[in-house]
């Protein structure tokens, strides 16, 4: 016989390589959400299935988003409790939106499938850091892992004054190159025209 473990996590594997069937609500996974959109699949897995989940709010980010988890089994709710319980946690950076669907999707599996809950409870935090995650979303996108906290972008010893020293006004540093009559530099390999 195989031990429940093992057997479960097959079944996590298998259905995360292969999807799982409509039942827990109509999440889709067809894109990278945003922080609010992750919170509010939680809420809707909640509110759809209200005797065995249960929805924690954690704290607030530097920016006010809510870090929160989903909580999943037959003994949501209870003072006393039994059975042992598991914790995932993705994306703790904010800046893999891939885990953050995945553990959407792990909740969906366990809402649908009685066995995986029927003797454990899961913990299920989708995003550890919802503030990269909304500014990745945000134009121009930006791939960064920092929180919303004040930050000396120009190192001047203030912070959040101002933003990085750039030339375009949008708030961001990025890569150029100006012809330069009297440079001493000329790009290497192919001729650049300007």
């Amino acid at each position: 016989m195989i031990p429940t473990l093992p057997r479960l996590t097959i079944a996590v594997c298998l259905a995360l390589a292969f999807g799982s069937s409509a039942g827990a609500g109509e999440l889709i996974f067809d894109r990278y959400r945003p922080p609010e959109e992750r919170v509010a699949a939680l809420k809707e897995m909640v509110a759809a299935n209200p005797g065995i989940t249960r929805m924690h709010n954690l704290a607030k980010s530097p920016s006010k988003r809510d870090l929160v988890v989903i909580e999943i089994g037959p003994e949501t709710g209870k003072e006393q409790r039994l059975f042992p319980a598991i914790f995932v946690a993705a994306d703790m950076e904010g800046t893999v939106p891939i885990s953050g669907e995945a553990a959407l999707d792990l909740s969906k599996l366990i809402l649908e499938n009685a066995d995986l809950r029927a003797d454990r409870i899961w913990y299920i935090l989708p995003c550890g850091n919802p503030d990269a995650p909304a500014r990745f979303f945000k134009k121009t996108l930006f791939r960064d892992a920092r929180n919303a906290s004040p930050v000396n972008d120009d190192r001047d010893e203030l912070t959040d004054e101002d933003g990085p020293e750039e030339l375009n006004g949008d708030g961001f540093v990025t890569q150029m190159r100006v012809r330069d009559p009297t440079g001493e530099w000329m790009p290497l390999g192919r001729i650049f025209a300007y």
